[in-house]
């Protein structure tokens, strides 16, 4: 995984609520030779360098008090149209969308804190 080359004394948390996903996370660390990263049923409140989430608009707009006094914020899981529109009037004051990507109707937007400079 890029991120440990780039980055070797990272700390990295998974958190979700699928045990399939924490499954799924352990192979893949198992298969990039990692250690497994620390794994939560709950998003924690506070701040982090980087968020990276896959999920689905609702839930994306619900963890934004959870990461709003984080640097960084990778989003992906919405849909082009209406839920992206959405979700953008949702984060307002807290990032804003540095890089957007989109590839079938599928959305990815690369955010920074309001404040921060690239």
């Amino acid at each position: 995984m890029l991120f440990r080359s780039l980055f070797p004394r990272c700390r990295v948390g998974v958190s979700d609520t699928d045990s399939l996903c924490a499954a799924e996370v352990k192979k893949n660390f198992k298969l990039n030779n990692l250690p497994a990263p620390r794994f939560t049923k709950t998003m924690p409140r506070r701040a982090f360098d980087l968020v990276i989430s896959n999920l689905y608009s609702e839930v994306l707009k619900s963890y934004i008090p959870l990461v709003a006094a984080s640097r960084y914020w990778i989003v992906s899981g919405l849909q082009a149209g209406e839920q992206e529109r959405d979700f953008l009037q949702a984060l307002r004051g807290f990032f804003r969308v540095h890089r957007r990507t989109q590839k079938s109707g599928w959305v990815c937007l690369e955010m920074m804190a309001e404040g921060t400079s690239a």
